[in-house]
């Protein structure tokens, strides 16, 4: 079994190759591996998202610029939207902060 992994222009980013044995090992644990696979991928994206969307929100943060936090407290007004807990954020919020965010300070340092 191979698994293809494409961006959202067609390029192909990366192949995964399930041998026949691990995929008749996985085949009793999980009757579409692929279909498993895609789940847990947007389930870790999901995660990553609430952590980057907690992380920007933080007093003193600096994943957001100064123009884009005023830009995202206008967009929450403007949705009558209360910030009590950032992971209850619409997908489209989260995104939005996802895509605007300087995530260069979580990234692991390299040594």
């Amino acid at each position: 079994m191979i698994i293809r992994y494409y961006k959202d222009d067609g390029t192909l980013i990366r192949e995964v190759q399930i041998p026949e044995e691990e995929e008749k090992a996985l085949s009793i644990a999980m009757a579409d591996i692929a279909e498993w696979h895609q789940n847990f991928i947007k389930h870790r994206i999901g995660q990553e998202i609430d952590f980057i969307v907690e992380k920007a929100l933080e007093p003193n943060s600096e994943l957001l610029t100064k123009e884009d936090k005023q830009q995202l407290r206008n967009l929450l007004d403007q949705y009558n939207i209360i910030v009590a807990d950032p992971r209850r954020l619409p997908i489209k919020i989260k995104r939005e902060i996802v895509k605007r965010a300087n995530l260069d300070p979580l990234k692991p340092k390299l040594e």
